[in-house]
């Protein structure tokens, strides 16, 4: 709707997203409460909630499903919308990545108002081509915008608490993504974060909910799958990619790989395709359950 956009997604597999929305757009994303647990930017998310992810590069992590309304304006329109309506300039708080405490009943009117024109463009797309439709559509979500952003208070500031074990964190994620296949070794992955042992668990812990070890595991065992769905139609063996993988215990690796995907190892390589993609991206916080490691580097509140 030109300078206003609107959607939905809801999510089923625990991941981790990282994501820079273009600096025009301001997403203001409502997490619906049959969500599970999430933290945003290192902090765990609370009920009642409006999440803010326009403060350059954010991140979430989820356990299990995450279902969310969203609005993403254009930054300049909201900001003359928002003085020619109350006199006041855009406030600076509104332009970073956090979480704001909101007024209930506003909150609740937000989701639902979004939800409704969702479902009314979905069953009349005609509006979209209609330039009048378009700004009625485009007022009523500035409207429930700011009704529930006025009453609005930051719940955190910015997560720059612990800015250099948040880097070192970020800095073993980036190293994963390219070398994971090497398995680097922990004091290896202190060497690449700058930080000690114990700073790189703090990290990890406040930042995803899992030691690094534990983070590292789930890679490896996402790598393996990625490398039993790419060989199907190779001669290869389930010993042969847990090896390549640093995986020596064939019985322990094929149960967690069952705990985590779902089915055996063995069956994923007899797959006549792949029922998911995973790659050795982040994954999402967990405390010993199940994690998946997600591939899709969602543009969840990017706009």
């Amino acid at each position: 709707m030109g300078q206003v956009q609107i959607f939905r997604e809801s999510l089923t597999t625990g991941a981790r997203i990282q994501a820079a929305p273009a600096r025009v757009w301001l997403p203001f994303a409502a997490i619906l409460p049959h969500s599970g647990e999430y933290r945003f930017c290192g902090r765990e998310g609370q009920a009642g909630t409006l999440i803010q992810a326009s403060g350059g590069e954010w991140d979430i992590c989820f356990k299990e499903r995450l279902d969310y309304v969203s609005t993403a304006l254009d930054r300049q329109a909201f900001s003359t919308s928002l003085q020619r309506l109350t006199g006041e300039e855009l406030p600076q708080d509104w332009c970073l990545s956090l979480q704001r405490r909101t007024d209930a009943t506003a909150l609740s009117r937000y989701t639902d108002g979004i939800a409704s024109l969702l479902h009314r463009i979905h069953s009349q797309p005609q509006l979209l081509s209609q330039p009048q439709a378009q700004k009625l559509l485009g007022a009523n979500v500035l409207e429930l915008v700011l009704a529930v952003m006025m009453p609005a208070v930051p719940l955190t500031p910015p997560n720059c608490s612990k800015p250099r074990r948040r880097l070192g964190v970020k800095r073993v994620i980036d190293y994963l993504q390219a070398h994971a296949a090497r398995l680097p070794t922990i004091p290896e992955l202190c060497q690449v974060a700058e930080l000690s042992e114990r700073s790189l668990e703090y990290g990890f812990r406040d930042e995803l909910g899992m030691t690094p070890v534990r983070y590292l595991r789930m890679v490896r065992l996402n790598g393996a799958r990625c490398d039993l769905l790419r060989r199907r139609c190779q001669p290869t063996s389930v010993a042969e990619v847990a090896l390549t993988w640093g995986f020596m215990e064939f019985g322990r690796f094929a149960g967690e790989y069952r705990k985590l995907f779902h089915e055996l190892p063995s069956q994923t390589l007899k797959q006549d395709k792949p029922s998911v993609n995973h790659t050795p991206l982040s994954p999402r916080p967990a405390d010993g359950d199940d994690t998946r490691v997600s591939g899709a580097a969602s543009a969840a509140f990017a706009g």
